[in-house]
């Protein structure tokens, strides 16, 4: 059978074209084809493997847009591991680039949606790599990547990676990088060094729209002020308007296994050395993992405030200098905050010296509004009709129409 996969390269990320789109390829006689989408986002090189083993694909195609960067390191891994199987490596402009495949007529109905994919991607990828540092220094990942996904891994510089294990790259999700920590001005990779590493390789200059002095550090106690201040009053200061904070997740106990830290001096699972994992740097994937603590449980809704924090110390670094007020379920504005359930909710209130303003979580958009909206959202994400009803009397069914009518469009 041929297992054929249909990706974007940009930024040595990959990305699944439509599986609908894709499809369009095969004809009724094509019986021993088959459309293959693996998740590059939660699987590791060694999942896809064991995947590809599995499936036993005779031969396996990718059709690639893009920059064909990656993804040469990518086949020749899994040549290595997979002798039964052949690969080919095919262009958008249908030109074989690797292996041998005879039937390049049948990927010709898919080429033209290759061009539409390869100018989002430019965008969105370069995006997603700076979204990723931020999470490799914050430790705060999206609640979709699996936790036990290894993401990022940070190097010290380039002498240390050459005592890193190999089967730490594998055991890495196949779109996962390992971040340098010097210039491309500091530092010129060999080539030998890298032989073995599929992942994509970022230095501290690579993603233009990322620099480490967009977060900030601060002790647990601080840390703990900046939480109960927000619960207690809807207040964050973000006086120097950073991005983020080095470690949030590590100190609020929130951590996953996505990152991991390898200085000269050891392998740690924070980015200021605070909990090591090894003295050792030669360590097996395996043998690290056994090092990991878990976090305890802790209770749903303090975890729900944690959760949104940084979203919030976001926020507060778009409206440079002065304190901002958030109005959500779990922050006291003009009522107490929800300490017993777990409340969905879309909308963030905010206020500050420029006015007041709603936030849309789901589509990352922001839309000024006044003060009596803020007040009518935090009584509604609380449930308090009482309050809205002695609040505006007779004028209460006008108003929450047009507030209705207002959030529906938000």
């Amino acid at each position: 059978m041929i297992g054929i996969s249909c990706i974007i390269e940009e930024n040595c990320l990959f990305k699944n074209i439509n599986e609908s789109d894709a499809k369009e390829l095969f004809s009724a006689e094509a019986k021993d084809v088959h459309f293959d989408k693996f998740d590059f986002e939660n699987n590791t090189f060694i999942d896809f493997v064991d995947y590809l083993d599995f499936q036993e694909y005779q031969k396996y195609i990718f059709f690639v847009g893009g920059s064909l960067e990656r993804i040469y390191k990518l086949v020749q891994f899994l040549e290595s591991e997979l002798e039964e199987t052949d690969f080919c490596i095919v262009d958008d402009n249908l030109e074989v680039k690797h292996g041998d495949f005879e039937l390049i007529d049948m990927l010709h109905p898919l080429k033209g949606i290759f061009q539409l994919e390869k100018e989002k991607a430019k965008l969105s990828h370069m995006q997603y790599l700076r979204n990723g540092l931020m999470s490799l220094f914050s430790g705060v990942y999206p609640p979709i990547i699996n936790k036990r996904a290894l993401k990022h891994l940070y190097v010290e510089n380039c002498n240390v990676i050459k005592n890193i294990e190999p089967n730490v790259y594998y055991n890495m999700a196949v779109n996962s990088s390992i971040f340098i920590d010097q210039s491309s001005e500091e530092i010129e990779l060999n080539s030998n060094d890298m032989k073995e590493v599929p992942n994509i390789i970022l230095l501290n200059n690579s993603v233009p729209s990322f620099q480490k002095e967009d977060l900030t550090s601060l002790e647990a106690d601080e840390l703990d002020e900046l939480i109960s201040k927000f619960k207690n009053s809807g207040v964050i200061e973000n006086k120097e308007s950073k991005k983020a904070i080095f470690d949030y997740a590590t100190l609020t106990k929130t951590s996953t296994n996505n990152r991991l830290f390898v200085y000269s001096d050891g392998i740690f699972n924070d980015y200021l050395k605070e909990n090591v994992i090894s003295k050792n740097i030669k360590l097996h994937y395996f043998d690290i993992v056994s090092k990991y603590q878990n976090n305890e449980e802790q209770d749903k809704v303090e975890a729900m405030v944690k959760n949104i924090i940084p979203l919030m110390f976001n926020l507060a670094a778009s409206f440079k200098g002065g304190a901002t007020t958030f109005t959500t379920p779990y922050t006291k504005n003009k009522l107490d905050l929800v300490v017993d359930s777990i409340v969905e909710f879309k909308l963030i209130g905010i206020q500050n010296n420029r006015g007041c303003f709603v936030y849309n979580i789901q589509t990352n958009k922001v839309f000024e509004t006044d003060e009596t909206f803020l007040e009518i959202l935090e009584a509604d994400q609380k449930n308090s009709q009482s309050y809205l009803k002695d609040r505006f009397k007779d004028q209460y069914d006008a108003i929450m129409n047009e507030y209705k009518g207002l959030v529906e469009h938000a």
